[in-house]
């Protein structure tokens, strides 16, 4: 997951289009406020106001990985870029 919100210019590179960096991967853009017709981005980003709060994901952009099968955070972190992001959580999915 990646959280992110509008006008947040750090956010841009994963909102704008395609992520190659995670293909293979489930990334679920996440925000606790709606996304504004203006904001860039093609990437679709679900509403999770409630989920962001009790996962204490409150800061944009950032970033965890969920072990879905464990139910448990693997790794989490501030997100500068989908490369920087991709190279942080590549021994994670081993």
């Amino acid at each position: 997951m990646i959280a992110v919100k509008p006008n947040c210019d750090g956010c841009r590179d994963f909102l704008g289009g395609p992520l190659p960096e995670f293909d293979g991967l489930d990334v679920v853009l996440v925000s606790a406020t709606a996304m504004v017709d203006d904001a860039p981005g093609t990437n679709p980003v679900v509403l999770a106001a409630e989920w962001m709060r009790t996962s204490l994901m409150v800061a944009a952009p950032s970033y965890m990985v969920i072990d879905p099968a464990r139910g448990r955070v693997l790794i989490e972190g501030v997100a500068f870029s989908p490369s920087q992001v991709a190279a942080e959580i590549a021994h994670h999915l081993v």
